[in-house]
């Protein structure tokens, strides 16, 4: 079984910061200092700079690599998670060690819920947006195993230059007496997104 909070304390402390900045230097790849905003099944994310520089210019990049986060929880449903990223933008800021600008960037994350029959209810729409669900009667639910978690999702901008993320989730709520469509419960997932 994993605890996630555990494993990923360290991340939150800026241990796995640090080095996914060293290890994207030996890379020659950018290191970009984020914070990614509670998420949730519906919701959309913004991925926000620790230091806030403005953006300046927006710009063009193509996927190379996008692909889904996926975990079982401990009450047996299945949760996929893709994070897409949306737009990209250039900043007044410098990176202090690499001296490159620092990128902004904007995304979104689909998140998918597969549960076992006995789980299920009958529909309960419209859901809730995430920040009125965490005020209703919920349970945390523990990731109990990594089915697949990609290494990094890769993105090249206009210069050639490749970006990278991935997600970190950080915890998983059940709404109780919530379902969605498909009669699954409505989980909310808060989680970070780390860049490099």
């Amino acid at each position: 079984m994993c605890n996630f909070k555990k494993a990923f304390k360290s991340e939150v402390t800026g241990d796995l910061a640090k080095e996914t900045r060293e290890k994207s230097l030996k890379e020659g790849v950018t290191t970009i200092p984020l914070l990614w905003d509670a998420s949730s099944i519906r919701g959309s994310v913004r991925m926000a700079l620790m230091s806030q520089p403005r953006p300046v210019k927006e710009l063009e990049f193509k996927v190379v690599k996008e692909d889904w986060f996926v975990y079982q929880l401990k009450d047996g449903s299945i949760l996929k998670i893709k994070p897409i990223l949306l737009r990209v933008f250039e900043t007044d800021g410098t990176d202090p060690i690499t001296g490159k600008k620092i990128l902004l960037l904007e995304g979104q994350n689909v998140v998918v819920v597969r549960s076992p029959e006995g789980l299920k209810g009958a529909p309960t729409l419209p859901l809730p947006p995430p920040p009125e669900a965490l005020k209703l009667d919920k349970e945390e639910v523990e990731i109990e195993k990594v089915i697949y978690e990609p290494p990094w999702n890769i993105y090249e901008l206009e210069n050639g230059e490749k970006i990278k993320q991935k997600v970190v989730v950080i915890s998983v709520y059940k709404i109780k007496g919530k379902y969605d469509a498909q009669g699954n419960p409505y989980y909310v997932v808060q989680s970070q997104t780390v860049g490099g």
